[in-house]
């Protein structure tokens, strides 16, 4: 398992809202039948997330599967919430599509300061290669990550 690391980018501003651009917010390019939770990544509180899940290598096909959601928290000490974290919500997914493909998130876009990715693959997969991207719209004044 390769876990992908996150690059969160400065923001651009585009008219009263800033984009941060997420590319990748999380991923892996080799996860075997392991559940995976990235790290803890800082963003403005209030942001609005805007990604998508992308499926390059899924095993076996068919009857691999996949479930990736987002957590939400507004403290983070060395790594770990201080409090609960919130489910954001989840990617669909259409096991009956080849790969690649490209899954959108549904659920409550609001972040609170710090977002996470929780991947996890049915017990008989034997690969699945994957990256959350996509940006994070927030207010042209929020404060900086």
């Amino acid at each position: 398992m390769a876990a992908i690391a996150p690059k969160v980018y400065p923001r651009v501003l585009k008219n009263s809202q800033a984009l941060v651009p997420l590319s990748p917010l999380a991923g892996d390019t080799g996860q075997g039948p392991t559940p995976s939770t990235s790290v803890w990544v800082p963003v403005p509180a209030g942001s609005i997330l805007d990604v998508q899940l992308i499926i390059t290598a899924l095993a076996p096909m068919p009857g691999g599967a996949l479930c990736v959601h987002v957590e939400t928290c507004s403290q983070v000490v060395a790594g770990v919430a201080q409090d609960a974290p919130r489910f954001m919500g989840s990617f669909r997914m259409s096991p009956t599509l080849g790969v690649p493909n490209a899954q959108p998130f549904v659920g409550n876009n609001v972040c609170d300061s710090y977002i996470r990715v929780v991947a996890t693959p049915s017990p008989t997969n034997t690969n699945c290669a994957w990256t959350v991207q996509g940006n994070l719209i927030c207010a042209a004044y929020a404060s900086a990550i």
